[in-house]
């Protein structure tokens, strides 16, 4: 089936991901062994066999010059470079450990779950030092790189002894053959690696670093049920590895071997180096480690004997004597060389020339020309030598040498001067980094090859390919450099490169690598489930590699054998299987309330798409899930018991769609109408009675939570009472609460994207979608702006920190479990504390205003995480109006602040138990922040804007925008909430004009000042950083074009708002959708058609035509009072009966199981809300109080921090003491000292700068800080979104074909399915989910066929009716009884 999903954007996306993780992975790994095989190059013991390479780069090449090599010794350097790239993968896990050690709680593990793990990874990690410290070094680096597919004995051994099937159900004895054959294959490479290194003076080393090192892969090969021999062994070794697996308690077990492993390599070290030298001591490891190491090549010239004069002769007495000042002497050993005998002074009295190219010393030149005017070399033609030494065909350098003469005469002998000179640097940490890194990012791709279902193509091809491309690397390289020394210099210093000692040809392979053949085969069989086994989407590291990390000098062995097989589930089918298997179960819940009929439409037609995607059969079982879907209608009765207009036409647009009511029943909460989709889909529609039943969007959805769950659990919900919670947790791991609004529109795939988060991780609480607000008119258009950024960047920062505080109530998938469970131990389940009745303001602004907020608060407090899923869309309608706009926000604001302030008062106990990060906090702080100081920060910006635009001082700057802040909070004391919201838009109308015009000026500015100023580089930034972050999200770039509206409603935004936010705390009304349904039309062309077709007022007459009449029967019955009402059993008052009567539809009934369970429900939680006066006003007087006190604070502080930047503003115009220089912008240049001109000195030029004031300073560094948080953030995230596309994408046939081996959709520990990473197992007998489904006994079964007739005869009744209406006068079709 083509899902929506499958795009060509989503297609080209994913074949473009694996392209380039199939090319880095080849990249980085090739690149990964190479750099380790360099390290280990470097190592040289003085008994080991040395080669050394060399490049001359002088062309002087005659007898009379020597020509010196000298590579400064960097032995200590190399040597720990290889050090640290052996331990950086366990620093790595020290880190990661260690601070959930250090900063949680974490379970204490058993002695044995430590020992086992030290007892295999000391094994390894000796095994790593004698192979990489001792064996390696005395090979070529050929033979290095082949020798390391020899490293899987102990894994060939552990699957040779298994009883693992590889068939069916049974062993296949054939393909255990192949695997005794890998065990022959291993042993007989590691003999003949040992045996072909004959000339090795560490021979031994070969075959038992080969061996130790294999150790490190016991997890994944362990034998499954009972091994051929030491049966009890290996069964206390499995229970010790599914005992920890996964586990919190691993940490700590990870944190210890780590060290552990660290110690142990450090001591292996130290213990090698006094025993193979290669540095004297061990003391030299620490005394010669430095940075940069130089390797240098001179040229130089051993002249003859200089001529018989005073050493260190000075001026004074060189000018006395009896001689020329300048003296050319000829040199007796070098026709071309002369010595010059000068009297300078502070000058050395006596240097050496040599004559350029082929000329020689002139012997019979005058001296005082020969030296100045360089007339003393001539050709060889004109040279008498007379008995000096001439070399023949021998170029000196270009230009005339001369070194200076050593003074200390007993040195004569060793003197020599240089003519040439070359020196190359070389850093040993810039390999250690290349190798780092490259190990680290080939780690990095793989578990994004095989978490986004490119496993085939980015880990298990590379993996294969990668030593194939080293080994033919090392080959090319190694015969290039046999050929020419100079090869490589440029790149690498020939006295530093590769170990080669041979060519490698064909025959030589054949001859010297054969091994290597059934070496690699037989590793590639023991790999063979990379390529037939993968895990969930998005899985988590653990349920991908059995290690913590990786080996890093070992890497292609190290991942391919730390891949977790998984390949029991053919053998244990037990219950434990299925319910893994088993599809997840939805269920959908819809609040509504006044609702709109297009409203309304959007959700029924998003339940239709749902119910066609269940009943179609050919998706992937991880693409599957059962749906229920419940609406909630909140007060849904009028005062004298029908179902109010909003019911009806919920019931009218259902039958539109050929949908009849199969059922109604009464309920002690009121009523419930049922339906049945074409598919089976079933809508439950819950009605509300609030005589009957607590009302409001948070005690729906506590109804809710509450009534899905089996009656023994939902008893068991309480603060004490634990037990029955931990025992059947089980039960709702696997069963999901799908939380909708009654506008909410989205496909059947975004739930499945919701479902891969909460799959990967069962510490996830919830996952919340992309939220797109449709609507029209200017304050949609700023929501869709506003919506897009705070996805973007607020939404992904927050889920790369750790957990969204924030999960909207719109379109978010909740685990029943983690309502129902808490990880911290002493705080009661989620769903008792979100049942608690609020009492004081502050619980009733922060629980009541914003319950989804509050839901999220509880669930990270008891440890669950919350996340995004930037790939499940949904929309919702947001507010057209101004009003019912600021009203929403009135609602949202507060409750943001609160919780997030709850949060950040425990961070200490959040931040111990893993809840939250430290650095998470420290954002949130930031954003708390930012949001207590806007308005301040906003006003004064519009002060400095103004002053600009204007040129105006800041004084009157800051009374022009003083005095409207003043009238509107005047307002906001004094008046009504509709005055304070119709004085908001006309001040948001002259801020609007205000913000254009400041947006002119900052361009004028530009262009004839400095387009580099403060502010308009906070501009040019802001907007260049919104452009970068639409880049990332190209399908939803277009909402940038929405931002001139967010600019211009900056101030109405963050100024006006949040102040009638404070003002308005005591009014706790719902704020939206509090009037009656109007059908809305979203073009002009239906705008038209309800002008010119009076259908819709027809159906609108209808309804108020069938509810008066309702009412006239009801007060007809209330007259006879002598005639008895019949109740039924279930009936508790005579509106039962009343809204029963208006409806079609079987009557059926609860039965008393049910009946008793949500009256327990209501009794317990749902109490109808209080109507006691005395405590209304005393919660009236509390909120008053409450608002009175924070908007007091609230002016106070933005008054405060206004005023101080403002003050620092003043100063910094008439000093420069609060202003930094903005060097971009020089504003003037004058000249200083120039009175030293006239005494012959140049004056000094002196440049003003444009100065960076204390209000565009504010902007950069905290605004700007925050803003490049989120995009780090965002890339971040989006990182992980791309992979969430790719492993969900199809390019060319049903199910992946990058993974078409891949058969296996779900991970096991050992024949038990991992129900998630902290949860490998139960052993427990999984019982049947407990969820209640509408447990409802009815009279009698309408089939799909029936209701479908049943729907098709009622539209054609109500097209005649319709028809009638339209020819004649209006006909009204009324059912009573």
């Amino acid at each position: 089936m083509a899902s929506p999903s499958d795009t060509a954007f989503n297609k080209a996306l994913k074949f473009i991901t694996a392209s380039v993780v199939f090319c880095l992975s080849i990249f980085f790994t090739t690149t990964s062994k190479l750099s380790t095989a360099y390290l280990v190059s470097q190592i040289k013991y003085p008994t080991y066999t040395n080669t050394t390479t060399t490049c001359k780069k002088s062309v002087l090449d005659c007898e009379k010059f020597e020509h010196n090599l000298t590579v400064e010794n960097a032995s200590s350097a190399w040597i720990w470079s290889l050090f640290a790239a052996l331990i950086f993968p366990e620093l790595l896990t020290i880190l990661k450990s260690g601070f959930i050690v250090l900063t949680q709680n974490i379970q204490t593990p058993q002695l044995k779950h430590i020992l086992v793990p030290i007892m295999f990874q000391s094994l390894h990690s000796a095994g790593s030092c004698i192979l990489f410290f001792v064996a390696l070094p005395g090979m070529s680096t050929m033979k290095m790189v082949a020798v390391l597919s020899s490293t899987c004995l102990i894994p060939s051994v552990f699957r040779a002894i298994s009883d693992r099937p590889i068939l069916g159900n049974c062993i296949n004895y054939v393909w255990k053959a192949f695997d005794i054959l890998c065990v022959a294959a291993q042993v007989t490479s590691i003999a003949i690696w040992t045996l072909g290194e004959s000339s090795h003076q560490q021979a031994w080393s070969i075959p038992v670093g080969l061996i130790l090192i294999s150790f490190g892969w016991w997890e994944a090969y362990l034998p499954y049920n009972n091994a051929a021999i030491c049966t009890s062994f290996f069964d206390f070794l499995r229970t010790v590895r599914d005992e920890s697996l996964h586990r919190s308690k691993q940490h700590l077990v990870n944190f210890i071997v780590s060290i552990w492993k660290i110690v142990l390599i450090t001591s292996c070290l130290f213990i090698l180096v006094p025993t193979l030298q290669p540095v004297p001591s061990v003391g030299d490891l620490f005394s010669h480690v430095k940075g940069k190491y130089s390797i240098e090549e001179s040229v130089t010239s051993i002249p003859g004997r200089p001529p018989s004069i005073m050493l260190n002769e000075t001026y004074s007495k060189c000018i006395t004597k009896d001689a020329v000042p300048y003296l050319a002497i000829p040199d007796s050993s070098d026709c071309s060389g002369y010595w010059v005998r000068v009297c300078l002074d502070k000058k050395p009295s006596l240097t050496y020339h040599l004559c350029p190219g082929s000329t020689k010393y002139i012997k019979n030149g005058k001296s005082m020309d020969c030296v100045n005017a360089g007339t003393c070399c001539e050709a060889d033609s004109l040279v008498d030598c007379t008995g000096r030494i001439r070399y023949e065909n021998c170029d000196n350098p270009n230009l005339p040498s001369e070194d200076k003469f050593t003074s200390d005469p007993s040195k004569f002998n060793e003197w020599h001067f240089v003519v040439e000179n070359f020196f190359k640097d070389f850093y040993p940490i810039i390999f250690l980094a290349a190798q780092v890194l490259s190990t680290f990012f080939s780690y990095q791709l793989s578990y994004f090859a095989i978490e986004t279902r490119l496993q085939i193509v980015g880990f298990a091809i590379p993996m294969l390919i990668s030593s194939i491309t080293t080994l033919v690397l090392a080959a090319t390289t190694c015969n290039s450099i046999l050929n020419d020394s100079c090869s490589y210099d440029d790149l690498i210093p020939a006295e530093l490169f590769f170990r080669c000692f041979d060519k490698l040809t064909s025959e030589a392979f054949f001859s010297d690598y054969w091994v290597l053949i059934p070496a690699f085969l037989s590793q590639l069989w023991l790999t063979q489930h990379i390529w037939t086994k993968k895990v969930i989407r998005l899985a988590k590291t653990e349920m991908v590699f059995d290690m913590p990390y990786y080996d890093s000098l070992i890497l292609e062995q190290s991942l391919l054998l730390n891949r977790r097989m998984d390949d029991e589930m053919e053998v244990h089918q037990d219950i434990l299987t299925q319910a893994a298997k088993k599809e997840s179960k939805i269920l959908g819940c819809a609040t509504l309330w006044h609702e709109t009929e297009s409203e309304m439409l959007d959700l029924i037609s998003s339940l239709f798409r749902i119910d066609n995607y269940v009943g179609i059969g050919d998706k992937a079982d991880d693409d599957s899930f059962t749906f229920e879907m419940h609406i909630i209608f909140d007060d849904a009765y009028t005062e004298k018991g029908h179902i109010n207009s909003y019911v009806l036409q919920l019931i009218n647009l259902l039958a539109s769609k050929s949908l009849k009511l199969t059922s109604k029943c009464s309920t002690p909460y009121g009523g419930r109408l049922t339906w049945n989709l074409k598919h089976k889909l079933q809508i439950i529609c819950h009605l509300k009675d609030k005589k009957k039943i607590r009302i409001k969007k948070r005690w729906s959805q506590l109804f809710y939570f509450l009534y899905f769950l089996d009656t023994q659990t939902m008893k068991a919900v309480g603060p004490d009472n634990m037990t029955l919670l931990d025992k059947d947790k089980v039960k709702y791991q696997n069963t999901f609460v799908l939380a909708l609004d009654g506008d909410s529109s989205f496909r059947a795939e975004t739930i499945v994207k919701l479902l891969d988060h909460m799959k990967k991780d069962d510490k996830i609480g919830a996952v919340c979608g992309r939220i797109h607000p449709k609507g029209d008119g200017f304050i949609s258009m700023y929501q869709k702006f506003e919506y897009a950024i705070g996805h973007w960047l607020q939404k992904s920062t927050e889920d790369v920190l750790g957990n969204v505080l924030c999960s909207p109530g719109c379109f978010s998938l909740i685990r029943m479990n983690a309502l129902l469970e808490s990880h911290i131990q002493h705080l009661a389940p989620a769903v008792h504390a979100y049942s608690e009745v609020t009492t004081r303001p502050m619980h009733y602004l922060q629980h009541d205003q914003g319950e989804d907020r509050w839901l999220c608060t509880l669930l990270i407090e008891r440890g669950w995480r919350i996340e995004y899923s930037a790939v499940s869309d949904s929309y919702t309608a947001c507010p057209e109006d101004f009003a019912e706009f600021f009203n929403q926000r009135r609602r949202w604001t507060p409750s943001t602040v609160a919780n997030l302030i709850q949060l950040l008062t425990e961070w200490k106990t959040l931040v111990r138990h893993g809840n939250l990060s430290l650095l998470h906090i420290i954002y949130q702080i930031l954003m708390l922040a930012g949001t207590a100081i806007g308005p301040g920060s906003i006003f004064i910006l519009l002060v400095g804007g103004i002053q600009m635009t204007l040129s105006i001082t800041y004084w009157t700057s800051f009374i022009l925008n003083i005095i409207p802040i003043i009238l509107f909070i005047l307002i906001c004391v004094l008046s009504t909430p509709k005055n304070q919201i119709l004085v908001a838009k006309v001040l948001s109308l002259i801020y609007g004009f205000v913000m254009i015009t400041i947006l002119f000026s900052l361009f004028l500015n530009a262009l004839t000042m400095c387009p580099f100023a403060p502010s308009t580089l906070s501009l040019i930034i802001t907007v260049g950083a919104f452009v970068v972050v639409g880049i990332f999200h190209p399908l939803e770039f277009g909402c940038l074009m929405n931002s001139a509206v967010y600019y211009t409603t900056i101030p109405c935004m963050y100024l006006l708002l949040p102040v009638y936010c404070a003002f308005n705390l005591d009014n706790v009304s719902w704020g939206t959708r509090e009037t009656s349904p109007v059908t809305q039309y979203t073009s002009f062309a239906e705008k038209l058609k309800y002008i010119f077709n009076n259908t819709e007022e027809i159906n609108q007459l209808n309804q108020t035509v069938q509810e008066e009449l309702r009412n006239i029967k009801d007060e007809i019955k209330n007259l006879n009072k002598n005639t008895p009402a019949t109740v039924e059993d279930d009936v508790t008052d005579s509106s039962d009966r009343t809204w029963m009567t208006d409806l079609e539809g079987e009557r059926i009934h609860l039965d008393h199981e049910e009946k008793e369970t949500l009256r327990f429900i209501i009794d317990k939680y749902l109490q109808p809300e209080n109507t006691n006066e005395a405590a209304q006003a005393d919660l009236k007087k509390g909120l008053v109080d409450f608002k009175n006190e924070i908007s007091l604070m609230f002016v106070f502080l933005n008054a405060a921090w206004a005023v101080f930047i403002f003050l620092l503003q003043l100063s910094s115009v008439q000093s420069s003491t609060f202003t930094i220089d903005w060097t971009p912008c020089p504003t003037a240049a004058k000249l200083t000292n120039q009175t030293s001109f006239v005494e012959g000195n140049l004056p000094e030029i002196v440049y003003e700068y444009m100065p960076l004031d204390p209000i565009n300073l504010v902007f950069i560094l905290f605004f700007l800080l925050v803003l490049l948080f989120q995009v780090i953030g965002m890339v971040m995230h989006r990182v992980s979104t791309v992979g969430h596309i790719v492993s969900y994408t199809t390019i060319f046939s049903k199910g992946d074909e990058m993974n078409m081996w891949n058969k296996d959709e779900v991970s096991y520990v050992d024949g038990r399915p991992t129900l998630g990473i902290s949860n490998p197992g139960f052993s427990e007998i999984l019982p049947d989910s407990g969820v209640r489904m509408s447990s409802i006994h009815t009279e009698a079964e309408l089939s799909i066929d029936e209701v479908d007739k049943a729907s098709s005869a009622a539209i054609q009744l109500d097209n005649s009716v319709i028809e009638a209406a339209e020819i004649d006068t209006p006909t009204v079709t009324v059912t009573a009884e």
